[in-house]
């Protein structure tokens, strides 16, 4: 009875997740700031099948939409879910190694919030991707306030150029302290929208 109640439970959270992206998707047509002192950290993932090549990258913006950092990555091999699973553990480990302590991680990828919420509540997860969830569980367990979103892919233009970018140039990692030259425009298109 009570793993019926558990799954019953992650079902209801499952809901409320959707609900809650739905609504987000339905008021908000632009990148919005995160609340004081918080700070937002956006991430992209892609899959090249072709190549079967994964690339991921983040953005880092504080509440004024100042840049805070960026960055990117990509490997050989994994899956579309893969690859945003990898950039929501690269932008908390970034977030938290720079000693960010309120975080709102926003991704289009529903799927990817819902296997860590899942992760969250129950003990024994069996996903094929169990290594980088319970990697992500590790992090949103530190001394720290982490908040999952969902957003369209509209909303997250600015790292999905990034991750883009990354996919097809094959170099491992790379992080930036300002916007690159290549994403300046979409990134001052995104800073007009606040104001």
């Amino acid at each position: 009875m009570p793993s019926v109640l558990k799954k019953v439970h992650v079902s209801l959270a499952e809901l409320n997740l959707w609900l809650n992206s739905k609504k987000t998707w339905l008021e908000n047509t632009c990148w919005s700031l995160p609340d004081y002192p918080g700070i937002k950290v956006n991430i992209d993932g892609s899959w090249l099948e072709g190549q079967n090549r994964v690339g991921f990258g983040g953005v880092i913006r504080d509440s004024l939409g100042r840049w805070l950092g960026g960055f990117a990555s990509s490997e050989i091999g994994g899956d579309p879910l893969r690859a945003e699973l990898l950039a929501i553990k690269e932008g908390l480990s970034f977030c938290w190694n720079f000693g960010y302590k309120q975080v709102v991680c926003e991704t289009y990828c529903i799927d990817a919030i819902s296997a860590i919420e899942r992760a969250i509540w129950e003990r024994n997860l069996v996903h094929k991707h169990r290594d980088i969830i319970n990697n992500i569980k590790d992090l949103v367990k530190k001394d720290w306030r982490v908040v999952f979103i969902g957003i369209p892919r509209e909303i997250n233009q600015v790292v999905y150029v990034l991750t883009s970018w990354r996919t097809r140039l094959r170099t491992q990692h790379v992080t930036w302290k300002n916007p690159p030259n290549f994403m300046f425009e979409v990134y001052e298109k995104d800073r007009c929208s606040l104001h």
